[in-house]
């Protein structure tokens, strides 16, 4: 969608040109209000990045979550990620699970590229835990051969 020209606007009734000018204040006021929240969000060790179109423009804003604790949940798996409280704890936890408290299924932990992993619930991926647990009969079938 275009925006009008000025000499478009200018052939419109002025109310209606008093209108579009209240508009046009109204969204620079928002604009500017959200970039002066945006610029006040206090960074924390958690945060994630987002993208808005304002002004016509995308633009990236990174948000910050004021918690030590976040729990991600997709596609059967559960993931606790806990960031440290004090000084005594160090590094990032990863804790991980079928998701809900009776969750069904066995996570799988697999590296997909230098320190980065992708982890599945078989549960939820049928073929790929028959394949699985085929290799694994295999492999326990030919250790008991050599034995």
């Amino acid at each position: 969608m275009s925006q009008p020209t000025p000499e478009q606007i200018e052939r419109l009734p002025k109310w209606a040109q008093a209108h579009i000018k209240q508009l046009d204040r109204q969204r620079r006021d928002a604009i500017s209000a959200l970039e002066q929240f945006q610029d006040s969000d206090e960074p924390t060790m958690i945060s994630y990045e987002q993208m808005r179109r304002l002004d016509g423009d995308l633009q990236f804003f990174i948000r910050h979550i004021d918690t030590h604790e976040v729990t991600f949940t997709a596609c059967g798996v559960t993931l606790v990620v806990t960031m440290p409280v004090d000084e005594m704890s160090r590094g990032i936890k990863l804790s991980w699970g079928p998701e809900g408290s009776y969750g069904l299924g066995d996570l799988c932990f697999t590296p997909t590229a230098y320190q980065q992993a992708r982890i599945t619930n078989l549960a939820y991926m049928p073929r790929d835990y028959e394949s699985l647990m085929a290799w694994k009969k295999q492999t326990d079938e030919s250790k008991r051969q050599k034995t």
